[in-house]
């Protein structure tokens, strides 16, 4: 009568740790796959300049990066989205003979629609780089298989001159995170220096 009674327990905790083994063996497959996705992330190209309002005859810096993300190998990945790095150093510093500026200087994040080319070719395009603002983490959804790669431009417009069009800072450095599938984060930092527009 025991052997009859201990039988459905011995099944139910064989069963049991067949259970555990189908999903650690789940798990191990899911980091092997992970494992082989070779993820590449480039800048192609850059634009950088100072640019001049006429409205109110001020003038602030515009940086435009292009990011070329490419699966190397592997299984398909899923770029997410994109932010302003959380991290302490945060996504836009300004620094002035060495020292962070401070107050922090002003400036608008955006993914930018027009190529580097386009820009160049027609410096009006310039007024409409911001209709698509980073203001918080920007959803991309993109997917990308094994040996395809998506280009994408992103810029920043910053107050760097104050009414005298003196410069505030000497160097802007900014960081961008770039999120994957799987909890896979990749921050892109970068760094551009600012000409003064006088001597000082």
């Amino acid at each position: 009568m025991k052997a009859t009674v201990r039988f459905p327990y011995a099944l139910l905790i064989a069963l049991f740790a067949l259970f555990i083994a189908v999903i650690a063996l789940y798990r191990a497959n899911i980091a092997h796959q992970l494992a082989l996705s070779d993820l590449s992330i480039e800048e192609s190209n850059a634009l950088i300049t100072p640019l001049y309002d006429e409205s109110d005859g001020s003038w602030t810096y515009l940086a435009v990066y292009e990011l070329s993300v490419a699966n190397l190998s592997g299984p398909p990945v899923h770029w997410l989205s994109i932010g302003p790095a959380q991290d302490a150093g945060g996504f836009l510093k300004g620094l002035k003979n060495g020292g962070i500026v401070s107050p922090a200087l002003s400036y608008r994040a955006f993914l930018c629609a027009p190529t580097l080319a386009d820009l160049q070719a027609d410096p009006k395009l310039i007024r409409g780089v911001t209709e698509k603002p980073i203001t918080g983490t920007t959803p991309l959804d993109y997917t990308l298989a094994a040996g395809e790669n998506r280009t994408l431009r992103v810029g920043v417009i910053v107050q760097t001159f104050d009414a005298q069009q003196t410069a505030l800072a000497d160097m802007v450095l900014f960081s961008l995170d770039l999120f994957f599938d799987h909890h896979r984060r990749y921050t892109f930092r970068r760094g551009f220096p600012v000409q003064p527009l006088k001597a000082e």
